[in-house]
């Protein structure tokens, strides 16, 4: 007879495709940012002793479990830096879903603080989150999850134009996943460049001397959509 039973564990996964979200405005789970590292919260419950005369042994019996504050990296960017100081002070609800579609539920707060710069290492932030309630596992959370639509064409975060030349625009073609999303363009100060897209063909023009931030929103009905930034900056 055999010294041990031979049982692989076939269904065996890595952290690849782990994703943290939160319920959005729309009562869907979409996507945070995207993480390095997706913490989770909730810790073992801590053990209680209990002793009675009337036992020869001491027992124990499970207590509360303990919430964890988790601090994450994040790249520190415009949008990232933008997208998690909007959430400040507010109570969010999320998911910790696996590749698998199971998923640990939570809710908390969230903050973020820049991290000292390098010359060898990509900019970096640690993004804190402040647990209020662990909601425990779940064992499918595939329904729950509303996909992102997003871009996949590199969007450029700091652009340079000319004011005394209004017909050097400023010119991108941007992809989506879904392909059929839309994008919509607005300056935060069409007084100093505007900008347009019109079937992901992206059009900046350039207006009178100053800098200003153009938001790209990428949407798809039944997705969460996402927004990045370009710098316009007219001499």
């Amino acid at each position: 007879m055999q010294l041990y039973e031979e049982f692989d564990d076939k269904r065996v996964i890595t952290g690849i495709g782990c994703a943290l979200y939160y319920k959005n405005d729309a009562g869907k789970f979409s996507l945070f940012v995207p993480l390095e590292t997706v913490p989770s919260i909730a810790s073992n419950p801590e053990s209680i002793e209990f002793d009675v005369t009337t036992s020869s042994t001491k027992g124990k019996v499970e207590g509360k479990i303990t919430l964890d504050e988790k601090e994450t990296d994040v790249y520190n960017h415009r949008d990232n830096m933008k997208r998690i100081k909007s959430f400040a002070g507010k109570t969010l609800e999320f998911l910790k879903v696996l590749p698998d579609y199971s998923a640990e539920k939570f809710t908390g707060t969230v903050s973020i603080t820049s991290q000292d710069s390098t010359s060898a290492n990509p900019e970096k932030a640690t993004m804190k989150i402040t647990p209020k309630s662990f909601e425990g596992f779940i064992e499918n959370c595939y329904d729950l999850i509303q996909p992102t639509c997003h871009f996949v064409s590199p969007v450029d975060s700091v652009i340079y134009l000319d004011s005394a030349n209004k017909e050097a625009t400023y010119k991108a073609t941007l992809e989506l996943l879904p392909a059929d999303g839309t994008v919509s363009a607005t300056s935060k100060t069409p007084a100093v460049a505007t900008a347009t897209c019109t079937g992901g063909n992206l059009v900046i023009t350039p207006v009178a001397k100053g800098s200003c931030i153009i938001e790209l929103t990428a949407s798809k009905e039944e997705c969460a959509s996402w927004t990045t930034t370009i710098l316009a900056i007219v001499k």
